[in-house]
């Protein structure tokens, strides 16, 4: 109900595709077992509530993609690495720059798009 999350998408000979979505890695961070499963607890119960609904985009189509063998998790997270290096017009027009630089309509294109 808290709405829809992104899963990373694994594989194992034995047991076929799955998905997974790490709430903690490393889990070292637990004291003991019994409070590793009360944050699990309390991790469902606010997921049940949809006044935890978030736009955050999960990337379904890619996830989609990937399971109908369009697309491999390479690809996938290829795309997902271009897409984090990529910077906003308003980034960009903010950024410092010389007069060339603005003359030149230089901040209109992403640095990020070029490499």
């Amino acid at each position: 109900p808290s709405g829809n999350y992104e899963f990373i998408v694994g594989e194992e000979e034995e047991i076929g595709k799955y998905q997974m979505c790490s709430l903690f890695s490393p889990v070292f961070e637990f004291q003991d077992q019994e409070t590793a499963v009360a944050t699990a607890e309390a991790v469902m119960h606010e997921l049940m509530d949809e006044k935890n609904q978030s736009d955050i985009s999960t990337r379904q189509e890619d996830i989609e993609s990937i399971w109908k063998g369009e697309k491999t998790l390479e690809e996938v997270e290829q795309a997902v690495e271009e897409d984090e290096n990529r910077t906003t017009l308003k980034e960009r027009a903010e950024a410092p720059m010389s007069r060339r630089e603005m003359l030149r309509g230089e901040f209109l294109v992403d640095k990020g798009e070029q490499q």
